[in-house]
């Protein structure tokens, strides 16, 4: 999974550069700055997050369809949407979870707090 999570955020990273020199709105090109300390996908494998040192979270939707369609067992920048990205916390992101259904996202930081996204 580890090596999964790495290349989804490499393609996130390289899909938020082409949005960037393509002048989109800096929702569709943000990517993470700071160091990434946890990562993890919901239970369909359509969305994953990371948490970075930061203080924030993203949240990336994949488009699972297109990836099998092209036969890409790796994330092309293609495939990855930004949702959001999420702050608030007070320091380094190091835990994120998904709800079952994906609607949801937990994160818990080194500031004590654990906090409820919608997604």
């Amino acid at each position: 999974v580890t090596a999964a999570v790495a290349a989804a955020v490499r393609a996130a990273q390289a899909a938020a550069a082409e949005a960037m020199a393509a002048g989109l709105p800096s929702e569709d090109r943000d990517a993470p700055q700071g160091a990434m300390l946890c990562a993890g996908f919901s239970a369909s494998g359509e969305l994953f997050s990371c948490g970075t040192t930061m203080c924030k979270s993203h949240v990336w939707s994949l488009d699972v369809a297109a990836m099998v369609k092209a036969s890409a067992a790796v994330p092309q920048p293609q495939h990855v949407r930004t949702v959001q990205q999420v702050g608030g916390h007070l320091h380094d992101v190091v835990s994120v979870v998904f709800s079952h259904s994906g609607g949801f996202l937990l994160t818990a930081s080194r500031d004590g707090q654990a906090k409820i996204w919608g997604c």
